[in-house]
């Protein structure tokens, strides 16, 4: 693989990362506060943006499928 190849990786790896990272807090938070406030619409709201968060990188490819898919 050519350098640009392992920095695009690098790249699909962090943003896979920093999609659970960031969204599974925010869900949790937001179901949290809202199910206190009664609010069930946010509620729903927070637990769907948490499951997107566990699910995304999930169902992405692996590195190595990744890779054979794009024939590098």
């Amino acid at each position: 693989m050519t350098p640009w190849h392992e920095y695009l990786m690098d790249v699909y790896i962090t943003s896979k990362f920093l999609v659970a990272i960031t969204c599974i807090p925010i869900g949790l938070l937001m179901t949290g506060i809202n199910a206190d406030l009664h609010n069930f619409k946010l509620t729903i709201c927070g637990l769907l943006l948490a499951f997107l968060g566990l699910a995304i990188p999930m169902l992405l490819p692996t590195q190595q499928v990744l890779i054979k898919l794009l024939d590098w």
